[in-house]
């Protein structure tokens, strides 16, 4: 969560970051799949209702920047093809345009869910998983409803679920994989430099590189996360971790507050910028649990927190 907000503030880390924050998500999307009968119906109620209230929330507001700052206004026709067919990042030409990584996580868990289940042999699984994800990228950059950034995500949820289930909670096989994630990052650092990764915009300079790196990453990341976690260290954070889908969705607003108050002032430091983002989604999550403790049942159901 604080990569993605990081990664949406200039700063010269972004280079770093991107090759790796989108597949760390979802790798950890995977450690959340389940094999129950009703996980597709659950996880479209859980995704898409935000994907289309915070969606609206962002063409609402971008309407109002234009008529307040006297700008000519979007065309409302594409900006409802992009919403409602597209959904993916090139087409949602407002503040949603964050909100591509949802209808993809919804694609990539459902068809994760349904090799799984009618599949249900990790070696096949995985090689229809890299044969669809290489189909996608190479022939079809452009399909409907966020299908192409759902099956490009497609092997890194997949390699999430299997490591959660078989290695994550297993010393010796976390070890090892510690190691030879080192290892692995060491050699590809040392042979061609860091593999440029936009997740958003499907750009991979080499896919297989892409996918090996940024696995052995998000790997060595979800180990030193769970170690932190052990000593309740640096509490805002794991606060705003636990509410991480909620993070994602609303920080392009909290980034833009704190590029205007830092132009403002003058200060001009992304370090001060994402302070002051994560500051505000500090308070902005808490107003919406105290929301949400006071909304009936059947609603609770709908929100991110």
């Amino acid at each position: 969560m604080l990569l993605v907000i990081l990664g949406h503030i200039a700063n010269p880390l972004n280079h770093y970051i991107y090759a790796f924050h989108m597949p760390l998500f979802f790798f950890m999307g995977g450690f959340y799949l389940r094999l129950r009968p009703d996980f597709i119906a659950n996880h479209f109620k859980r995704l898409m209702p935000p994907y289309f209230i915070f969606a609206l929330l962002g063409i609402l507001i971008e309407a109002l920047k234009n008529y307040c700052l006297h700008r000519p206004a979007f065309n409302l026709w594409e900006t409802g093809v992009g919403l409602m067919y597209w959904m993916d990042y090139s087409h949602l030409s407002h503040y949603g345009f964050i909100l591509w990584f949802l209808p993809a996580l919804m694609i990539g868990k459902s068809v994760a869910w349904l090799l799984l289940q009618y599949v249900n042999h990790p070696v096949v699984i995985g090689g229809i998983s890299v044969v669809l994800s290489a189909i996608t990228h190479y022939y079809a950059p452009l399909c409907p409803f966020g299908l192409n950034n759902g099956l490009l995500a497609l092997p890194w949820i997949l390699a999430g679920y299997y490591y959660f289930q078989y290695c994550l909670l297993v010393k010796s096989w976390r070890l090892a994989s510690e190691l030879i994630s080192v290892l692995i990052i060491g050699f590809t650092l040392a042979s061609s430099g860091v593999p440029q990764l936009n997740f958003a915009v499907a750009q991979f300079e080499n896919l297989p590189i892409n996918f090996i790196y940024s696995l052995s990453v998000s790997i060595l990341l979800t180990h030193w996360m769970i170690r932190i976690s052990y000593f309740n260290t640096i509490t805002p954070l794991l606060f705003l971790g636990r509410h991480s889908l909620l993070c994602c969705v609303i920080h392009p607003y909290t980034n833009h507050g704190a590029h205007i108050l830092v132009n403002a002032l003058q200060l001009n430091s992304w370090p001060i910028k994402l302070v002051i983002s994560l500051s505000l989604l500090t308070l902005l999550v808490w107003g919406s649990n105290q929301i949400k403790s006071l909304m009936p049942n059947n609603l609770k159901k709908l929100s991110l927190t």
